[in-house]
């Protein structure tokens, strides 16, 4: 489904009347194959390549908070907010804030609230419940990272509805947020802020035991006296083995850090395909809808954005809104086009980010997509991918299911996902959200 694609402003009707020679350097511009992620015109500042998977220009350090950093935003949160925030959630929206601590904690707190009220978590898009062909945006794969991959193809979709796209997109995030594997840096902060609300719980503790062991007289306080110098040594040698205990496994998070051990994987990686883009997709509302999710409650979690085909109203924009984008998203975004003829510097591209087989998968994916008869055909299933991760392969059902949508391809291509990616998922029903499972059974 393409969602962000039909988030961009209104064309106005002057940028639509140009002259025939601004017009035709935007043809140019359009159809111009774009090498190592970056378009080639003064509307999209270059990306350099060393900056792929950082987001960052090439020299400049990633801003990571170290866990005193983590265990303070968590301090600042109500009981309640602490129950349902980890440290890898301080993590990201320290990162967002550029480690305002307090504005950080103050955004976490909206979240949760919004995830209160919205539980994001259980949300099913209505349209697709309906008509399984209204969007057409889902997880398809993973990248060489083990980030989740979103595809979305504009010429899939025929659902328009504001809300229904809402709800859409976040049903697809949280699905690719549950795909997301667990680090050992994750553990490791997880451990630190157990084992600094277990301290502050036991010092507690131990004040409250020594108010109530006070003597009633000088005698018995005096004959007590090498008991209790004894307790409070036990004591004090016990708090800091604890202290050592904690500054060493907050080392250890730094030299992993430095050392490059696995971070947590959060974010996702989403090939936006614009084939079939037109003017009835620009609706200004679903631009601040997305932007809105992104920034106020999705941050650090889009972490490679291929825009494949834009047209040429898309690069129009681009020039007009470009100078309005962080800076560190800008480099987190690739312009590229597919070819009918030659793919190779999309394959290129793509081979930076993904296998071979995810990469040969969208390739055929986007080629299939351009094919008229073969896209009408198309429409994604998830219950039949919940029936790949609760029965496996070799169930009739899924067999039954496999041959059907492969009979719609020219070359046996499963439109369900990557092979890796439906490898993964079979026999995993834990991997995938599970009132999702009804999506679309009863839909046409």
């Amino acid at each position: 489904m393409g969602l962000l694609s039909r988030s961009l402003p209104r064309v106005t009707f002057e940028a639509a009347s140009r002259g025939k020679e601004e017009e035709e350097a935007l043809e140019a511009m359009a159809s111009s194959s774009v090498d190592s992620g970056s378009l080639d015109s003064p509307a999209a500042p270059e990306t350099p390549a060393a900056a792929a998977d950082g987001g960052l220009p090439p020299g400049k350090p990633r801003y990571w908070p170290t866990q005193e950093e983590v265990l303070a935003v968590l301090g600042l949160l109500s009981a309640e907010d602490r129950r349902d925030c980890d440290a890898d959630m301080a993590n990201r929206y320290l990162r967002a804030t550029g480690g305002d601590q307090r504005h950080a904690a103050k955004r976490i707190a909206d979240t949760l609230a919004w995830r209160r009220a919205e539980q994001p978590e259980q949300m099913v898009c209505p349209a697709c419940c309906a008509n399984r062909k209204s969007h057409y945006m889902q997880v398809v794969g993973h990248d060489r990272q083990g980030r989740p991959l979103i595809y979305s193809c504009m010429a899939l979709a025929t659902n328009r509805d504001v809300e229904d796209n809402r709800k859409h997109m976040i049903s697809c995030f949280e699905q690719a947020i549950r795909l997301m594997p667990r680090s050992q840096l994750h553990a490791q902060q997880q451990a630190a802020a157990q084992q600094a609300e277990s301290q502050a719980a036991q010092q507690q503790q131990s004040q409250e035991q020594e108010s109530e062991d006070e003597f009633a007289s000088v005698a018995s306080e005096l004959q007590s006296q090498p008991s209790s110098e004894g307790q409070q040594q036990e004591q004090a040698q016990q708090a800091h083995a604890q202290e050592q205990a904690q500054q060493q496994a907050q080392q250890q998070a730094r030299q992993g850090q430095q050392g490059g051990q696995q971070q947590p994987v959060e974010s996702w990686c989403w090939v936006m395909d614009f084939h079939g883009f037109s003017i009835r997709d620009c609706d200004p509302r679903l631009a601040k809808i997305f932007l809105n999710l992104s920034a106020a409650h999705y941050p650090e979690r889009l972490g490679t954005f291929f825009v494949v085909s834009a047209p040429t109203v898309f690069n129009t924009l681009w020039r007009a809104i470009s100078h309005f984008i962080d800076p560190v998203t800008k480099q987190k975004i690739h312009f590229v086009n597919f070819s009918k003829k030659d793919n190779s510097k999309l394959e290129g591209l793509l081979g930076r980010y993904f296998d071979a087989d995810t990469t040969a998968w969208l390739l055929r994916e986007m080629g299939e997509n351009r094919n008229k008869s073969v896209a009408l055909s198309k429409a994604y299933s998830f219950p039949d991918l919940s029936k790949l991760a609760a029965e496996g392969r070799g169930a009739p059902d899924v067999v039954a299911a496999q041959e059907a949508r492969r009979a719609q391809s020219t070359c046996g291509h499963d439109h369900l996902g990557s092979p890796a990616f439906l490898d993964k998922v079979e026999g995993q029903p834990d991997l995938l959200l599970p009132h999702l499972h009804n999506l679309s059974l009863g839909a046409t």
